[in-house]
């Protein structure tokens, strides 16, 4: 994804300045319209990334809740046994 990162920035940093304000960006855009294609299929890689991180944290939620519903489990048995029931 870098490569494609910089890739499309070199195709809009007209003036090699390291920056581009948005007469480059303008000007890049005319000359190769296929530049807003490459923003599509970066910002699909990253809302990608960003989803299977969501999925891992809802698993690693997931399995939190099992163990901590097994802990509430062996505390009610504990004390179950300490009040003599």
């Amino acid at each position: 994804m870098d490569y494609y990162i910089k890739h499309t920035f070199g195709l809009m940093n007209l003036r090699n300045t390291g920056r581009v304000n948005f007469a480059d960006y303008s000007e890049a855009i005319r000359r190769n319209p296929n530049i807003l294609d490459i923003f599509e299929f970066l910002n699909k890689g990253i809302t990608e990334t960003i989803k299977d991180k969501d999925d891992d944290y809802k698993s690693k939620d997931i399995e939190a809740a099992r163990v901590l519903s097994q802990v509430e489990v062996q505390l009610d048995r504990v004390l179950c046994v300490l009040s003599g029931e």
